[in-house]
Order: structure tokens, then C-alpha cells, then sequence
């Protein structure tokens, strides 16, 4: 992708994401690195409308999700990952959405991520898990392992009729979980 596609694609992604998160109080959510759709901009919005905004941190072989107010004071994991102080963390249980990072991602709601399995040991847990992702990273299948977890559902950019839109690729599972109960607050 080109700077200015890249643009483009990350403005429709946080637009769609945001709209779409709309009646959840509490966010998973990482802090984009690499070549990954970039969710600053959106961590960005959603602490301005006063969202319970959390990001991971590695601990061991696992990750542990931590309440931010800002996005000042991320200090580089030895992953290069930007990540939290080690307070005020928060129950994966207790987060109404995750949004999950990914390298590649099918329809039917596979991902690969970058071979650690950090978030897979904790996706059980959580309640509805959303890819975000650029339309180029959609593969036709991805073999998993019995470890994999899959998405509810994946952010990504569609076309129709001409006109480019962010729009969540449903799973089948994402109209049985999450959005018919998302938490008040």
C-alpha cells in the first residue's frame, strides 16, 4: 500500500471501528505497530468520548490488559510494541470488545498473528473478538492449530458500488455474542 492509501484505509477503519463501538463501555484494544492497521487515531477517539480504554502488555507467555487515560507514557516492550505501566489492570473478562491484531485473516474468522500466541491465551476469555485489519490481508483459508481461537468478526474496508466503506466481515458468530448485550456505562 502506498502512504496515501494507507491514510485512507486507516481513516475508514477508525471511522467504521468507532461507529461500531458505539454502545460498548469498556475496549480492548492494541496499540499498533509494524505494518498493522494503525489504531492510535482510534484509541485517540475513543478516550476523548470517555471509553475505558485498555492495552496489553506481554507478561511471561501471556498478556495482561491495563487502563489507559492517554496514550502518553507508553514505554517499547522488548517486542518494540508500545505498552502500559503495569497498573491498573483489567479482567480480559470484563472487557466488553477486544480488537485483535492480525497478519492474515479468512472469512471464516481465522487469523494468523506474528507466532507467539500471546492473544490466544487469553482470547477464551474474551467476549467478542474483532480483527482489524486492511482488506489486503484477507487470505482465502488459513490452517489452525487447536490453540487458535477465532474472531467474531473482522474490521475491514469494503467496496461497493464504487464507494469504500469500514464494515465488520461477520463470522456467523458475531450476531450470537456481544452485540446483543454490550455493556451500559
Amino acid at each position: 500500500m502506498t502512504p496515501e492509501q494507507r491514510a485512507e484505509a486507516d481513516a475508514l477503519l477508525c471511522s467504521g471501528a468507532f461507529h461500531f463501538l458505539a454502545p460498548y463501555h469498556t475496549v480492548g484494544i492494541y496499540v499498533s505497530a509494524r505494518d498493522e492497521a494503525d489504531t492510535r487515531q482510534l484509541i485517540q477517539k475513543l478516550l476523548d468520548c470517555g471509553k475505558c480504554v485498555c492495552i496489553p502488555r506481554v507478561c511471561g507467555k501471556t498478556l495482561t490488559f491495563h487502563r489507559i487515560t492517554t496514550l502518553e507514557g507508553l514505554v517499547k516492550s522488548s517486542f518494540g510494541i508500545d505498552e502500559p505501566e503495569d497498573k491498573d489492570r483489567m479482567a480480559v473478562a470484563d472487557i466488553d470488545v477486544m480488537i485483535v491484531p492480525l497478519s492474515a485473516f479468512d472469512k471464516a474468522g481465522h487469523r494468523t498473528g506474528y507466532g507467539r500466541g500471546f492473544y490466544d491465551s487469553v482470547l477464551n476469555d474474551a467476549a467478542l473478538k474483532i480483527g482489524y485489519a486492511y482488506p489486503c490481508q484477507e487470505v482465502d483459508s488459513i490452517d489452525t492449530d487447536p490453540w487458535d481461537v477465532d474472531l467474531d468478526g473482522i474490521m475491514t474496508i469494503c467496496e461497493r458500488m464504487g464507494e469504500k466503506s469500514a464494515t465488520i466481515v461477520t463470522t456467523g458468530r458475531l450476531s450470537s455474542v456481544g452485540r446483543a448485550h454490550p455493556s451500559q456505562g
